[in-house]
């Protein structure tokens, strides 16, 4: 995961020059590369026989996840808030930086997204359909 800070960092030189998309795609890069390294390094599989390598990876995982909270921000700054609530820091103070040293500890886990089911979406599709027939917005 050597180069998440570099995407960490690429993805915030871009959203500071306003290249909002290009920015996106670099964080979700980063969100792909941080799934990618779980899935190779299976912690679950490796706690009790590598418990120090174990804990590393773990702490990659977090410090990805913080730099995934950070990037978001712009674009959907309660789901930021809630990201980096669940490591518990500070979501009114976010610091633009790569920060390697800190020592997370993880929250209990809630869902960041609901699911929307396919009957709310059809009953949604019917109001609004029936908003723009009646001429209101």
């Amino acid at each position: 995961m050597t180069s998440a800070k570099e995407k960490f960092a690429l993805g915030g030189d871009l959203i500071e020059k306003g290249k909002l998309k290009e920015g996106l795609k670099q964080i979700f890069h980063l969100a792909e590369e941080g799934n990618r390294f779980l899935a190779t390094t299976v912690p679950w599989q490796k706690i009790k026989s590598q418990k120090e390598q174990t804990q590393k990876d773990l702490w990659t995982a977090a410090a990805t996840i913080h730099g995934l909270g950070i990037l978001i921000e712009p674009f959907l700054p309660k789901t930021s808030e809630r990201i980096l609530k669940l490591l518990n820091l500070n979501s009114g103070k976010i610091d633009w930086e790569f920060t390697p040293n800190i020592k997370y500890s993880i929250a209990k886990p809630v869902p960041l997204f609901v699911k929307i089911e396919d009957k709310q979406i059809e009953a949604e599709k019917q109001r609004l359909k029936a908003e723009a027939k009646n001429g209101k917005k």
